[in-house]
């Protein structure tokens, strides 16, 4: 059995799964190499009430390491994915509304 690394620590590991890019998902956290964000996961988790093996089951293109370390970032900066849910909300029912005034002129 291999060694566990020791010079890592838990942030190293979330970083190297995880990043946040200026002009790319308007610079949300995300999964590394993916367009897949934090929130994303989170809210997906929540809705279907999955644990962290089963959301990296509906995500194949994830390793269940890159699921991990996004739950874990999420649980470091909650007020983050949080906010960025309620902002993507937001965004969202404002699109919808506008769709649906074009729609009635």
């Amino acid at each position: 059995m291999a060694a566990e690394p020791t010079s890592d620590t838990n942030a190293d590991v979330v970083s190297r799964h995880i990043v946040k890019t200026p002009g790319v998902m308007r610079g949300r956290a995300r999964v590394a190499g993916t367009r897949v964000r934090v929130m994303d996961l989170v809210a997906h988790a929540r809705a279907c009430q999955l644990t962290a093996d089963q959301l990296a089951a509906e995500f194949p293109a994830l390793s269940r390491a890159d699921v991990y370390a996004a739950l874990a970032y999420y649980e470091d900066f909650r007020s983050e994915i949080e906010d960025a849910l309620v902002e993507d909300r937001r965004s969202r029912r404002i699109f919808a509304e506008s769709i649906r005034s074009r729609s009635a002129t």
